[in-house]
């Protein structure tokens, strides 16, 4: 009797004993696994901030290299530019002083006289009232030609007409006329970019 207590305590020992191993093992799996699952979750978080930073660095260096040459192209275009501009005005300046010495070497020659009265003979088709004005240069024979082409005008010399001609107002009709050296010379001087194929495209 004694005997199969004893047995029946020994076997309740072992159960128990069996029972608490096997509970400690399933515990301890279910640790290893969420420590696992954790450490997987962890790893692959970890990966995923390193591909977006080495991604952003990457990004974040090619803006900045791309800016950095941008910025280089973009000077070194203007430079350019300038350099063509200031090379431009050199040829512009060169011609045209090289024009206006031609045309004050015109005006001070005898063939000057007759072109500046034909000049204003043209502008008798244009029918114009008797009410005129006329500035012109200080050049001798511009004087003498209005004087000629329009005896009852009043002429005035003007120093804002420097290389020749004339400005002609009919005062009545409200018109002006303007036929000096001054103004031609002015244009062709702006125009000369785009004759010439020098014109810098912005």
């Amino acid at each position: 009797m004694l005997q199969n207590d004893i047995n029946k305590a020994y076997q309740t020992a072992l159960n128990l004993e069996r029972t608490v191993i096997e509970d400690a093992k399933k515990k301890a799996e279910k640790i290893i696994s969420e420590a696992k699952l954790a450490e997987k979750t962890a790893i692959s978080e970890i990966q995923d901030k390193a591909r977006r930073e080495s991604d952003q660095f990457e990004q974040t260096g090619c803006a900045a290299i791309r800016a950095k040459y941008s910025n280089i192209l973009t000077e070194h275009i203007s430079n350019c530019r300038t350099q063509l501009i200031k090379k431009r005005n050199q040829i512009q300046n060169a011609v045209f002083e090289k024009l206006e010495q031609k045309l004050r070497d015109f005006t001070a020659s005898d063939d000057y006289a007759d072109f500046a009265k034909s000049s204003l003979l043209r502008l008798k088709n244009k029918q114009l009232s008797d009410s005129i004005k006329i500035l012109v240069s200080a050049v001798a024979a511009d004087e003498i030609a209005a004087r000629s082409c329009f005896p009852n005008a009043e002429i005035t010399v003007s120093n804002s007409i420097v290389l020749g001609g004339f400005i002609v107002q009919d005062m009545e009709n409200n018109i002006m006329y303007d036929v000096t050296l001054d103004s031609s010379f002015d244009l062709k001087k702006s125009d000369f970019p785009e004759i010439s194929g020098l014109k810098i495209s912005d």
